[in-house]
């Protein structure tokens, strides 16, 4: 291309001269005067503008014109400057100089301004990472590019056909402000030009905390669907500030090429999308919202979409309340299996009643929660309630159980109250009193296996073969609690299972379908529906119908039988309206106060529990309640409650469901779905804050008023679905 430009340049220049006679080579007419003659002329503009010149001699004064505004002319001794702006024709434009000398005659030239013709040069802007990178932008033009910047750190390279850009290696100190370094380069091309952004990434400033543990907590449900949920636990929230949570599949973590510091960058870009993306959406619903609304300061958990079989990364990322990074994260790597703790993963599966046999005794054991996502508290073991403690492996899932001592005290008619500790043995007798493994349990399916840990001692190395309770006498001998002591390797069974109704035990399927539950003016029926198989219902009518956007309370099988639970921190409906006031919908147990009261007792615990009998009729029973001061007293009813979201009072609706207990009948109805209206023949009662008890139970959980108990914002921060 540059050498047939070059060629008709020619070819124009010598046909440049204009005039009336013949043209000659130097662009002056034949018949010039004597008084001016041309020596040298550049009368070829481009398009983007610029200058050119025509040298004359002249023997006396002379002048010089232009016919075009365009083209502008001004003399300097003998020689002409001409001068074009940018020529935004797609043709070429021409302009006839006139050159006069003092006798009167004159010579002509004809200058030229190329027509406009695109570069079709439109270069992206470049993110790099932190360790540097060399990008190249092709072109095609039959002028060189031009490129200038004042980052030192960003070379150029300008070829005839690409312009180079490498960036250096960030290895600056940087902060939690500026997650990037950034730079512009200019750059121009024919009569076109633009900027191209640079942004590398810094990651000095990012450090893992370890004041943060995300962990990946398994299924759980929310307004009646199966949700995955993962938790950060926060050792001091002070110390950290605040965050938001997700999670990503470990393929595409590991296939990006990402460092992991570069990858929590990434996902921090993701999260800001999904703040705005919720903002907008409630905005569009009436809701104000602000990105500190959606941060999380103490230990705090967000949902998601139940998660596919694979390995996965659970993220906390710092932010501030205007969605600055902190440079604070926490990473987990998590695996989800369909198979174990009954469609549960990770620390989740473990919890819950196992059977254990032991030498042809049964004993049943008890893992409940120690420290949410890192420790357990298991009883049961060899039939008694001494609380041995676990810990939690989140990088395979496993379960821990160390020697611990002084955990309970053993009453002996012989030796008095003798403190009990828990060791691993070998042989006939042996066991160690120190500190170390004694077994370690990995889980699969419905069934976990515990194996035996070497135990090292002065005389050696031994495997446990037994894990025991031993207590230590006032005259410092150890003695074994019990004869029947719980061998190793063992295996141990989850009660119930994915499906306890196999094996002729039809007691989950027993529950399905319709029944009538008096109340005060007739009765009302309910259906029990199946949630998530052997492990949970979903039960509809239970006081009003459930209109749209309202979920299905959800009920626990356990060992045959069906548990209420009451659960005002997770809403079955969110922002409904009760005489005009938007309240969180949720059921709630009461009880009989000593002052002779009837208070709603707010939180998540057990309120009452149904068994079938052999007449096919159920009746439920209410459980007790601890609350401060060791008082512990049973739940009088399961009702509907409303929380106010922007006070701490709470709406009742009275006149349903007779006082627990009560007897329940097998309905050939499949539902009659009471509505919220006069029908029922009650009434919304509201409870001033000033009347809610406060108090804590000592088992069950917290229990207190609602401010504490529901989060005023958990119903617009709870994401079902990752987007």
């Amino acid at each position: 291309m540059k050498k047939i430009i070059t060629i008709l340049s020619t070819v124009l220049m010598a046909l440049a001269a204009w005039s009336c006679g013949n043209v000659s080579g130097d662009g002056a007419s034949d018949n010039a005067p004597d008084s001016v003659s041309p020596v040298k002329s550049d009368l070829i503009i481009p398009c983007r503008g610029g200058e050119g010149s025509i040298e004359i001699e002249a023997t006396g004064d002379y002048s010089v014109s232009s016919d075009r505004d365009w083209c502008t002319v001004s003399k300097n001794g003998n020689k002409i400057a001409l001068s074009a702006g940018e020529n935004h024709s797609f043709e070429s434009r021409y302009s006839k100089i006139t050159v006069k000398g003092s006798d009167g005659k004159t010579i002509e030239f004809t200058v030229q301004q190329f027509g406009y013709k695109s570069a079709g040069f439109s270069p992206e802007d470049v993110y790099s990472l932190a360790k540097g990178m060399t990008v190249n932008f092709d072109y095609s033009y039959d002028e060189p590019i031009i490129a200038t910047t004042d980052a030192g750190w960003v070379n150029l390279e300008m070829a005839e056909d690409y312009l180079r850009i490498s960036i250096a290696e960030n290895t600056g100190m940087g902060s939690y402000k500026h997650e990037t370094r950034d730079a512009d380069i200019k750059w121009s091309l024919g009569i076109e030009e633009g900027i191209i952004h640079v942004s590398q990434l810094n990651l000095s400033f990012l450090e893992e905390d370890a004041n943060w543990n995300v962990q990946y907590k398994g299924l759980d449900k929310y307004e009646g669907d199966d949700v995955a949920v993962i938790c950060n636990y926060v050792t001091d929230p002070a110390v950290s500030g605040k965050y938001m949570i997700t999670y990503f599949e470990k393929d595409k973590v590991d296939d990006s090429g990402l460092e992991m510091k570069e990858f929590v960058l990434q996902a921090a870009e993701g999260l800001r999308q999904d703040a705005d993306y919720l903002i907008n959406l409630y905005a569009e619903y009436g809701y104000e919202l602000c990105y500190a609304d959606l941060l999380y300061e103490d230990s705090d958990y967000e949902l998601f979409d139940p998660l596919e079989d694979g390995n996965y990364y659970a993220f906390a990322i710092g932010f501030d309340d205007d969605l600055c990074l902190t440079g604070r994260y926490a990473v987990s790597e998590f695996k989800v299996s369909s198979t174990g703790g009954g469609g549960k993963t990770g620390y989740e599966a473990w919890l819950g009643e196992w059977t254990c046999v032991r030498n042809g005794t049964t004993d049943t054991w008890t893992i409940a929660e120690k420290v949410n996502g890192q420790s357990y508290v298991i009883t049961g073991i060899e039939g008694t309630n001494y609380p041995v403690a676990a810990e939690f492996n989140s990088a395979d899932n496993t379960l821990r159980i160390s020697s611990q001592k002084e955990i309970g005290i053993y009453k002996s008619t012989t030796y008095g109250e003798c403190p009990v500790g828990f060791y691993g043995g070998w042989g006939e007798t042996s066991f160690s009193t120190g500190t170390y493994l004694i077994a370690i349990g990995t889980i699969s399916g419905d069934q976990a296996t515990f194996a035996p840990q070497d135990i090292q001692v002065t005389s050696g190395t031994y495997t446990a073969s037994r894990m025991n309770f031993i207590m230590t006498t006032s005259e410092g001998k150890y003695i074994s609690v019990s004869s029947n002591k719980t061998q190793l390797p063992l295996t141990i069974t989850r009660v119930g299972g994915d499906d306890p109704g196999s094996g002729g035990d039809d007691s989950y399927t027993n529950w399905l379908g319709g029944w009538n539950i008096p109340s005060e003016s007739d009765c009302f029926t309910i259906s029990v529906a199946k949630g998530t198989e052997g492990q949970d219902y979903n039960i509809t009518g239970w006081q009003f119908k459930h209109e749209t956007g309202m979920s299905p309370m959800v009920a626990k099988y356990s060992e045959g039988k069906l548990v209420l639970t009451s659960d005002s921190k997770s809403p079955f409906a969110a922002n409904q309206l009760v005489s005009g006031v938007a309240c969180d919908f949720c059921y709630c147990g009461t009880i009989i106060y000593t002052d002779g009261n009837e208070y709603v007792v707010t939180g998540t615990y057990d309120a009452a529990v149904g068994e079938i009998g052999s007449d096919g009729k159920a009746t439920f029973s209410p459980k007790d309640v601890s609350i401060s001061g060791g008082e512990s007293f049973k739940v009088n009813r399961l009702v509907i409650t409303a929380l106010e979201i922007d006070s701490e009072s709470l709406w009742r609706f009275n006149g349903e469901a007779d006082a627990f207990p009560f007897t329940a009948e097998k309905s050939s109805a499949t539902s009659s779905l009471n509505s919220l209206d006069s029908e029922r023949r009650g009434e919304w009662v509201r409870i001033p804050a000033d009347r809610i008890l406060r108090a804590a139970s000592f088992e069950e959980g917290e229990i207190c008023t609602p401010c504490q108990a529901v989060e005023k914002s958990a119903f617009r921060l709870r994401k079902i679905n990752n987007k």
